[in-house]
C-alpha cells in the first residue's frame, strides 16, 4: 500500500530575478523548475519555462511505445512531409492499427481517461499537489498466469471538500497455450469521486497533424459502479494464418436518484462496447507472396452527458497484398483494399459519417541499400482511390509519392 500528503502550496520551482532586479510574477518563462512536467517522457519538457522557451506542442503519453518520438497512430508523419490522417483511417495501414479507444488501462482518478494516457499541466510529482490519502491493496496468483487484486483508495482534496473513495477488484491474466494467446483484464469498482482532474489531451481532428485540447472532467463517477472488461484472443497458425480478436466493454452504472442525475445532466447508464476481429493469411508461391486479410470493427458508445447522441458504427475491411523481390535490394508491392463503413445509428449523429465505401489500389517499389554508413530506404509509388458516399456521387483521388529515409540500423 501507500499513503501520501502533498500540501496545496507545495512548490518545486522559483521565480528568477531579471537584470533590473524586478521579479515578474506574470511571465511563466521566468520560472525555474526543479521538477518538470513531461508526461510523455520524451527529451523535451511539456511546458514553457526558463531554459525551455519553446515547450512541447506534441504531447501524447502512452502513444509512443517504440520510443521514436512520433505518435504510434500517425507513424508516417514528420515535419518535412506532414501526414494529416491517423493510421487507423488510412488504407492498408488501418488493418494493422487499432483505434486507441480499444486499448485497456486503469483509471484511478475516474475522469474517463486511462491514467497512462493522461496529460496535464502540473509538475510530475509522485502524487498530485493538494492531495492526502492512501491506497491499500493485496493480491495473489490464482494460477501462474492469473492474478487477483483487491484494494481501496481514499483521497481527499485538502483545499476543498472533495473526495475520491474507490473499492476495487482486479483480475488479470495472460496465458499462451499451443498457438493461442489469451489475455484478460477485469476491473470492477464502487466509486465516490468528486475531485476534478482536468486534462490537456492530444487529438487529431480531420485534416490536421494533431493538437492539444483542454478536456474537462465531468465527474462521471460521483456515486457509481464501474465495470471494465478487456479480452484478447490471438492465434498464430503454423500455416501462415494469423487471427486477432479484441473485446472492450465498459459500464458506468449511476446509483444516484433520477433527480440528482437530471440536475447534473448525467445518464444513469453509460456503456462502451468495442469489438475487433481480423485475420490474415500468407501464401508463398516461389518468390511471390500473397496476403489476403479481413478486419471488422464495431463500436457502440453513449456519452456520460444526457442528450448527446449515441455512436453506433461498423467498419469492414478486405484487402489483398502481393510482394515480389525483383532485385537483390528491391521489392515490388501491389495491393487492393475495400473498406465499407456502415452507420448503424438512425438518424446519423451530428459530425458523424454517413454510409460510404472506399476502394483503393496501390503499387509501390521499395529499395534498401547502404550509403556511406547509412541504411537508405527509398519508397516510390502510386495509389488510386474511389469513394462512394450515400448522400452524394463517387469521387476519385490519385496520389504519387517518393520517400527516402536514412538510418543507422538494419
Amino acid at each position: 500500500g501507500e499513503a501520501f500528503f502533498v500540501a496545496p502550496d507545495y512548490q518545486t520551482s522559483f521565480r528568477t530575478v531579471q537584470e533590473t532586479g524586478i521579479v515578474d510574477y506574470g511571465d511563466d518563462l521566468k520560472i525555474y523548475e526543479f521538477v518538470d512536467d513531461n508526461d510523455d517522457q520524451d527529451r523535451q519538457p511539456d511546458w514553457r519555462r526558463r531554459g525551455n522557451s519553446d515547450g512541447d506542442t506534441a504531447v501524447f503519453p502512452g502513444w509512443d511505445e517504440n520510443n521514436d518520438f512520433i505518435s504510434d497512430y500517425n507513424q508516417n508523419d514528420n515535419a518535412e512531409s506532414p501526414n494529416r490522417f491517423p493510421d487507423y483511417e488510412e488504407p492498408f495501414l488501418r488493418f494493422y492499427t487499432d483505434r486507441p479507444e480499444f486499448l485497456y488501462g486503469i483509471d484511478m482518478n475516474h475522469n474517463g481517461t486511462i491514467d497512462r494516457f493522461e496529460n496535464d499541466e502540473e509538475a510530475d510529482l509522485p502524487y498530485k499537489r493538494d492531495r492526502q490519502g492512501y491506497n491499500l491493496y493485496m493480491g495473489r496468483f490464482l494460477h501462474p498466469h492469473l492474478k487477483i487484486t483487491a484494494g481501496q483508495q481514499r483521497v481527499r482534496q485538502i483545499s476543498d471538500d472533495r473526495r475520491n473513495l474507490a473499492s476495487y477488484l482486479l483480475l488479470s491474466g495472460d496465458h499462451v497455450f499451443s498457438r493461442f494467446r489469451l489475455r484478460l483484464f477485469q476491473d470492477i469498482r464502487k466509486v465516490n469521486d468528486t475531485i476534478r482532474n482536468d486534462l490537456l489531451q492530444w487529438v487529431q481532428p480531420p485534416n490536421s497533424r494533431g493538437e492539444l485540447r483542454p478536456l474537462r472532467d465531468v465527474l462521471p463517477a460521483q456515486n457509481t459502479v464501474v465495470n471494465t472488461t478487456w479480452l484478447g484472443l490471438d492465434y498464430d497458425g503454423w500455416s501462415g494464418l494469423k487471427v486477432k480478436n479484441i473485446l472492450r466493454w465498459q459500464l458506468h452504472h449511476q446509483l444516484d436518484s433520477e433527480q440528482e442525475l437530471s440536475q447534473r445532466s448525467m445518464r444513469d447508464h453509460t456503456t462502451f462496447v468495442g469489438l475487433i476481429n481480423k485475420a490474415e493469411y500468407r501464401i508463398n508461391l516461389g518468390t511471390l507472396s500473397l496476403t489476403p486479410a479481413w478486419k471488422s470493427e464495431f463500436l457502440r458508445f453513449n456519452s456520460f452527458t444526457a442528450g448527446e447522441a449515441t455512436r453506433r458504427e461498423l467498419s469492414q475491411i478486405a484487402m489483398l497484398i502481393a510482394r515480389k523481390p525483383v532485385m537483390y535490394t528491391t521489392t515490388l508491392e501491389a495491393g487492393v483494399e475495400y473498406h465499407r463503413f456502415i452507420q448503424l445509428q438512425d438518424p446519423t449523429p451530428p459530425r458523424a459519417n454517413d454510409d460510404f465505401s472506399e476502394l483503393t489500389a496501390l503499387l509501390q517499389m521499395t529499395d534498401i541499400s547502404d550509403y556511406q554508413g547509412y541504411r537508405l530506404t527509398t519508397t516510390l509509388g502510386f495509389s488510386l482511390s474511389r469513394f462512394d458516399f450515400a448522400a452524394q456521387g463517387p469521387t476519385l483521388n490519385t496520389r504519387g509519392f517518393i520517400t527516402v529515409y536514412a538510418g543507422v540500423e538494419r
